[in-house]
């Protein structure tokens, strides 16, 4: 469910971004960290959706997923905090309100991402724990 929830608020903070009319160089760092970040996360959602992770028994599953959360988290902090920076200038302009906007929702996404990784680390803790009761997927 969070997942889905990363990839439409992920979507938002990119195209909200992405549409104004001048783009300072610190936000396009943002679109393409954010845009990345929103991709692999489509990926990985259709990897879980079509059961791949069963097939590839042999790929640390929990542990990538706890890393990818945890990255996607901290990148998305960097990227508030570009947007949040960058949105004072705009004050006055066409635009501002998508800036202050996608400066929300990326804090949204950070905290979205954050739970992800909770989540992930539990998995991965209890699995770690109970190695014969370890589930292939969480």
């Amino acid at each position: 469910m969070l997942m889905q929830v990363e990839m439409v608020l992920g979507l938002l903070v990119w195209s909200l971004v992405a549409s104004l009319y001048y783009i300072p160089p610190a936000l396009v760092g943002v679109i393409i960290i954010t845009l990345l970040v929103w991709i692999s996360t489509i990926l990985l959602f259709l990897f879980y959706f079509f059961r791949v992770p069963p097939q590839f028994s042999s790929v640390p599953w929990l542990t990538l997923l706890l890393v990818y959360n945890t990255v996607a988290a901290v990148l998305y902090l960097i990227c508030a905090m570009a947007n949040a920076v960058n949105t004072g200038p705009f004050l006055l302009l066409i635009g501002y309100e998508s800036l202050a906007a996608s400066t929300c929702l990326a804090i949204l996404v950070t905290v979205t991402y954050s739970g992800s990784a909770l989540f992930a680390f539990n998995a991965w803790k209890s699995a770690r724990a109970e190695p014969a009761m370890a589930p292939i997927t969480s």
